[in-house]
């Protein structure tokens, strides 16, 4: 997997102080990329995910309880 951005001594520091006893030695990451294409304003690209870009134009959240 390519690394997306760098680890540095304090990344390091918060997880064995803080992270490593609380999180569990496996985990599922699922999330999803929520975005409304008039608000991306001045993204650095260096840090972003495009393939989302790639499969839609906007991904907002859909609210089933909205009228």
């Amino acid at each position: 997997m390519k690394q997306v951005m760098e680890i540095n001594e304090v990344d390091r520091q918060v997880y064995e102080d803080i992270l490593r006893d609380f999180l569990p030695q496996r985990m599922i990451d699922i999330h999803s990329h929520v975005w409304l294409e008039k608000l991306k304003k001045n993204v650095k690209r260096d840090h972003v995910v495009n393939w989302c870009s790639l499969v839609a134009r906007e991904n907002p959240i859909a609210d089933p309880f909205r009228q």
